[in-house]
């Protein structure tokens, strides 16, 4: 198991090279990982449209292909190719190091990144839905994409963003009250991995007992469908930061609204490009997710 992890890393790591002419050394990895993917017994018109090492970046961390390379089997064919691959470094220029310096610092910035996470998610299921079924006949297949690309695309998508939505948690951190500005100083730190620093408007009166009461852990709501991105990162556009005094029916209630103000959160936007999906027709396709929930409101809110 730690020799395929190993393996992915040394291909991420490495190979990061987003359409850029391919150096003699790029080529012959390249070469390497179509002959090492197709060995684990991947068929040769899966590969399809897999034109590139950054392509074949996404591929190489699908579940398919880890279960694959986890096998006795794949763990020697993963041992040899490892090997090739050192073998193929001697063909190295000073433009490939100068990349793949590159490439671990965009790969350090991004490395679990809710945009990540989202982008083999979906590039894994869309691609999958893409290909042409054994049994499925060309006229209809055709049809299928014709007539279903963009809805299938916008479904797989949200399904994504939304499983992601409901596994995030927060924790809270309240700092020093300005009590001319009546507000606390916070920090909101988001699956540990964004951190947003902000103010949350307590009224004097309620303030000093807000603050005692949240040494116990407030609770935080977010919306189900108010979210957006702020580097790379999932984060709603609001929370509720709600402490209680008291048990059961009788507890007394905290509740104060903080919308983030950040100028770095921006609207979720995806598309096939920024994915690295290919169509056959070389159409692009988009999700707009605020565009999506205005459009589907009614149905979300009988889910």
């Amino acid at each position: 198991m730690k020799k395929s992890v190993f393996i992915v890393l040394i291909f991420w790591w490495t190979f990061q090279a987003a359409a850029q002419l391919q150096t003699s050394y790029q080529k012959k990895c390249y070469n390497l990982t179509i002959n090492f993917i197709e060995s684990l017994g991947v068929d040769k018109s899966y590969l399809k449209g897999y034109n590139s090492l950054n392509d074949l970046e996404g591929l190489l961390v699908t579940r398919d292909i880890i279960q694959k390379i986890r096998t006795k089997r794949g763990l020697i064919l993963s041992e040899i190719y490892k090997i090739q691959l050192r073998e193929a470094e001697k063909l190295k220029t000073s433009i490939d190091f100068e990349r793949e310096k590159k490439a671990k610092e965009k790969e350090f910035s991004l490395k679990q990144t809710d945009y990540t996470k989202l982008k083999y998610g979906i590039k894994s299921e869309y691609d999958k839905w893409l290909r042409k079924n054994e049994f499925e006949r060309s006229e209809v297949y055709n049809q299928r994409i014709i007539n279903n690309s963009q809805i299938v695309f916008d479904s797989i998508c949200f399904k994504n963003i939304d499983d992601q939505i409901k596994s995030t948690f927060f924790t809270a951190h309240l700092f020093k009250y300005n009590s001319e500005t009546e507000k606390f100083d916070l920090e909101i730190e988001i699956n540990d991995g964004l951190k947003i620093k902000d103010s949350l408007y307590v009224p004097i009166a309620n303030a000093e007992k807000f603050k005692s009461l949240a040494t116990y852990g407030s609770y935080i709501y977010a919306p189900e469908y108010d979210w957006s991105f702020i580097n790379n990162y999932l984060c709603p556009r609001k929370i509720t930061l709600v402490n209680y005094e008291g048990d059961g029916s009788s507890a007394i209630k905290y509740q104060y609204e903080l919308r983030f103000q950040n100028p770095a959160l921006k609207n979720i936007y995806l598309s096939t490009d920024g994915l690295n999906i290919t169509l056959q027709n070389g159409e692009k396709l988009e999700f707009d997710y605020n565009r999506y929930i205005n459009d589907h409101f009614h149905l979300l809110l009988k889910k």
